[in-house]
C-alpha cells in the first residue's frame, strides 16, 4: 500500500511524467539540460552533493546562492528519494 501511495505521488506530481531526475542521481550534464541551469551551477550542485554524501531536498541548494528562477526550474525537474521507515505501533 505504501509503495502504491509513493508511486502515485510521483506520478501525480509529474516528476517522472515530465522527464524529471532524482536529486541524488542526476549528472551535471542532465542538470544543464534543464532550462535555466548553467554548467557552472550544475557543477556546484554535483560537488555539494558529493561533499554532503547526498541531498534531501532542492532547498539544500539555497546554500549555493542560486537565483530564484534556477531554483524554480530545479524544483520542477528534480525529486528527492523518500525513505519510508516502519514505525512501532503507538508511536
Amino acid at each position: 500500500m505504501r509503495l502504491f501511495i509513493l508511486a502515485s505521488f510521483f506520478w501525480s506530481s509529474g516528476v517522472f511524467a515530465s522527464g524529471g531526475f532524482m536529486l541524488n542521481d542526476v549528472t551535471a550534464e542532465e542538470l544543464v539540460s534543464i532550462d535555466g541551469v548553467e554548467q557552472s551551477e550544475a557543477d556546484k550542485i554535483v560537488k555539494l552533493r558529493a561533499e554532503r554524501k547526498g541531498l534531501t531536498s532542492v532547498e539544500e541548494l539555497r546554500i549555493l546562492k542560486l537565483d530564484g528562477d534556477t531554483l524554480d526550474a530545479l524544483r520542477g525537474h528534480l525529486a528527492s528519494d523518500l525513505s519510508i521507515r516502519k514505525v512501532a505501533k503507538g508511536s
